[in-house]
């Protein structure tokens, strides 16, 4: 990271980089307790997208989709004057992104570009799941290999976000108390980010809504106003410049900030584990419920979307937690049978990330436990 952006930050520690992990590292290191932010330098080996994807790729892969670009993220109602939002192709996007003269340079507000931050093209263009995989560190429940219902969702999870320089997301923390990690693979970012537990001190909901678990603040770490903020002077940001090939973990709860410091195209995953499956469950059903009937669904009459979420979560805490279900059957994944957590009893073998909820349907049922 740049000495000067280190410098501008009050009471900057900067964000640990490490590399060869295995998920038993992970959730100790990053999202059991406390937890903490990592960047992880090897998350993008053997990925297609390394070598693919680019403006001009996109642009001329999928010139005719259609993209929401904001010039304030997240959203927030208290905005005045309010947020702008445009639909447009992914080809004017592209060119906006790239310097060409567009109508939506014209209508750019000062210091404020326009950012593509919600496109989720996975359920859409197949082909583009191919381009990535998931980091083996990276212990995951989301996943789902040959589960219609479990693949949409995770695929609405995962987003390429895009923009030009100066693109910024305001600091808050994530929906349904989801972990998540975005990977760089074009540009650098500008990363800051702070523990769940200085929510108080950062002014979190003052004068700005919340909801699914989220909170935001308008408290700005890179121009701080500590007039208006006081209780943020004695707050430590985790700061750091992701590069591109790096990416940066970010546990549920913590809250975040990010400005594009080139044209930036971002790999952007939620997902949830052992760590906040609870959590997680608990937050994303309410949410679906009310969209339906505003009440929260009972266990006999819950979603199939949220029965599938409870379902995964199930399988990673049975089939990881010893490696067997029941003593009837081994580990889905690399794991010797009968294996145990190598580090305490909270932690689990390699199984809670390489498993899938369809082998480990196959092998509860020839264990007889349905």
């Amino acid at each position: 990271m740049s000495s000067s952006a280190f410098a501008a930050i009050p009471n900057a520690v900067p964000i640990e980089r490490r590399r060869a992990l295995s998920p038993s590292d992970m959730y100790e290191s990053c999202f059991y307790g406390v937890g903490r932010p990592i960047i992880l330098t090897d998350a993008q080996r053997g990925w297609a997208a390394v070598r693919l994807w680019s403006f001009a790729y996109f642009a001329q892969s999928f010139p005719e989709d259609k993209l929401f670009a904001s010039d304030r993220a997240p959203l927030r109602r208290e905005d005045d004057p309010p947020m702008q939002t445009f639909r447009v192709t992914m080809r004017e996007y592209c060119e906006y992104c790239t310097g060409r003269p567009s109508a939506l340079a014209r209508l750019e507000r000062v210091a404020e570009p326009f950012y593509a931050n919600s496109w989720a093209p996975f359920n859409a263009h197949a082909e583009l799941r191919s381009h990535f995989a998931l980091p083996e560190s990276v212990p995951d429940s989301l996943q789902a290999d040959d589960e219609p219902q479990l693949s949409r969702i995770s695929n609405d999870f995962t987003k390429i976000f895009l923009g030009p320089a100066g693109t910024t997301t305001r600091l808050h923390n994530d929906t349904y108390y989801t972990h998540a990690w975005l990977s760089q693979i074009r540009g650098r970012k500008l990363f800051v980010l702070y523990p769940p537990s200085d929510a108080h001190a950062l002014h979190a909901g003052e004068g700005v809504s919340s909801g699914n678990g989220a909170q935001q603040t308008w408290f700005d770490p890179l121009a701080p106003d500590f007039e208006r903020f006081p209780r943020a002077r004695h707050t430590t940001a985790y700061v750091a410049e992701c590069a591109e090939g790096e990416t940066i973990v970010v546990p549920s709860g913590w809250f975040h900030c990010a400005v594009s410091l080139t044209p930036s195209i971002t790999l952007m995953r939620n997902f949830f584990n052992d760590a906040n499956a609870e959590a997680f469950l608990s937050e994303y059903a309410k949410a679906q419920a009310a969209k339906v009937d505003r009440q929260a669904p009972s266990p006999r009459s819950e979603g199939t979307e949220v029965g599938a979420l409870r379902e995964a979560a199930v399988m990673a805490d049975e089939v990881g937690a010893a490696g067997t279900y029941a003593g009837a059957f081994s580990c889905v994944g690399a794991c010797p049978p009968n294996s145990r957590p190598t580090t305490g009893a909270a932690l689990n073998c390699c199984c809670r990330h390489s498993g899938t909820v369809a082998a480990w349907r196959r092998r509860r049922r020839r264990a007889g436990a349905d």
